[in-house]
């Protein structure tokens, strides 16, 4: 069940990848501010190259790079939670198998997690960074 889950899960989420990254590399106001730089639309836009490390969406102190900075802290968090957990659980549940078998599960999950997390950090970093 939780595989399956975690698979449409999935599924879903790559197929929202392409549009998300159409949309993003449009600039609407690219026209508007070469004929008119001095405008009122273009007179705080952030530019293409250079300007960009102090974008506030996706630059290092921008929106994008403080929400996905808090969402890794929680998941690391969550998955420390689990771990002790879990061993706990282990620990405690003496020569009962389903027991051992459950908090042996969770672990492999907390550590499938933080891998997920990890590698979804190191992708968003590479996204802000090269792509957009």
């Amino acid at each position: 069940m939780i595989k399956n889950l975690i698979l449409g899960l999935s599924l879903i989420s790559a197929l929202f990848m392409p549009v998300a990254v159409s949309a993003a590399s449009v600039d609407i106001l690219d026209d508007v501010c070469r004929k008119q730089p001095s405008s009122a639309a273009c007179e705080d836009r952030v530019g293409n190259s250079e300007d960009n490390r102090q974008n506030p969406i996706y630059g290092p102190n921008g929106v994008i790079t403080k929400i996905v900075n808090v969402l890794t802290i929680l998941v690391g968090i969550t998955a420390v939670i689990a771990i002790i957990v879990a061993g706990i659980k282990f620990i405690t549940s003496g020569s009962n198998s389903q027991e051992v078998t459950r908090a042996r599960e969770l672990i492999i999950y907390a550590i499938v997690g933080l891998i997920v997390a990890a590698f979804a950090q190191i992708m968003v970093r590479y996204v802000l960074d090269n792509v957009l």
